[in-house]
């Protein structure tokens, strides 16, 4: 008996709990207000935040609007897109019998759901929450990949964060950062996400800066994109590059395009070289940006950081 055309068909699932060494420890029940904001930031943008602090499940388990769609122990919201790729959309989701809000990827169905190169990684780094083969809203059939929320904003919207109160400023020579404290705690957390990445032996290949996500308060830094390689072993600090991600960590410090250097540059080399101090500061921004054109690994990093804190006379914070 061939099954009904609305049936779902479920290759994984399992309830959205971290792993106990994932650094992005993250069941969230509320959505926060930066990604509420940067989500709808266009009309109706204070009715959808009203609507979506309430969350797609009412009292009774069941989707809070006619069109959103339930499938498995997940409901699906189509309206809420966020993001878009090669291979499909990304869409706002939540699990029904817990009430944590996840993000799902709906793609075209090409071969065989459980090997799909976002499944494999996502498995790897225990983030996959569910994989099913159904029709979306317009009867259309498609793989749908259940996975952790980033719970916030993309790195390069920090600026517009009411949270972050990191500010930079340049007073007689002198770079000045308020706040620095988030600024350490955000490429630490940085430094933990891509470590665990690494020890799981998860490479990923697609970096962008906008792949980097600050998620509520400021506690934790989230690297989305999943379209990576899977390794058998851990990989090396010094093999897993993160050139393309150098402009995040500027941002985290509150140096953004056109801020304190007013160009369209993170750091024009001009106006870096012209700075008096501190010291520590200038030769940690150059360790970044020196190598534009070439490699920068996690340990290049680590080691960098490592050496600005104390000479900045911080104390170790790893």
């Amino acid at each position: 008996m061939s099954k009904p055309e609305h049936e779902d068909t479920c290759f994984y699932a399992q309830k959205p709990l971290p792993a106990a060494d994932d650094p992005y420890q993250a069941t969230p029940m509320e959505l926060s207000v930066d990604l509420l904001n940067h989500i709808f930031y266009g009309a109706n943008k204070e009715e959808n935040i009203s609507f979506y602090e309430g969350g797609l499940i009412d009292s009774d388990g069941k989707p809070r609007k006619s069109d959103m769609r339930k499938m498995g122990e997940f409901v699906i919201d189509y309206k809420v897109s966020l993001g878009y790729g090669d291979k499909g959309a990304v869409f706002l989701a939540q699990h029904v019998p817990s009430r944590v809000f996840v993000a799902v990827k709906s793609i075209f169905p090409d071969s065989e759901p459980m090997k799909y190169a976002d499944v494999l990684s996502l498995q790897k780094l225990n983030r996959l929450y569910g994989v099913f083969n159904g029709l979306d809203l317009l009867k259309r059939e498609r793989t749908h990949i259940f996975m952790p929320l980033a719970n916030g904003i993309p790195s390069t919207k920090l600026e517009w964060s009411p949270s972050f109160t990191v500010k930079a400023t340049i007073e007689d020579g002198i770079l000045k950062i308020s706040n620095l404290d988030i600024s350490r705690r955000l490429i630490q957390n940085f430094i933990k996400e891509v470590e665990y990445f690494a020890r799981s032996g998860y490479l990923q290949i697609d970096q962008h800066i906008d792949h980097v996500y600050v998620c509520p308060e400021l506690q934790s830094v989230y690297i989305i994109d999943y379209d990576g390689t899977q390794y058998e072993h851990p990989i090396e600090e010094r093999n897993w590059g993160i050139s393309p991600f150098r402009a995040s960590i500027i941002n985290f410090l509150g140096i953004h395009q056109w801020g304190v250097f007013e160009s369209s540059q993170l750091l024009p080399l001009d106006k870096l070289s012209q700075l008096q101090g501190p010291q520590p500061m200038i030769k940690f921004l150059q360790s970044i940006d020196n190598n534009k054109s070439g490699g920068y690994s996690l340990f290049q990093l680590k080691s960098d950081f490592q050496t600005f804190l104390s000479e900045m006379s911080t104390p170790d914070i790893y």
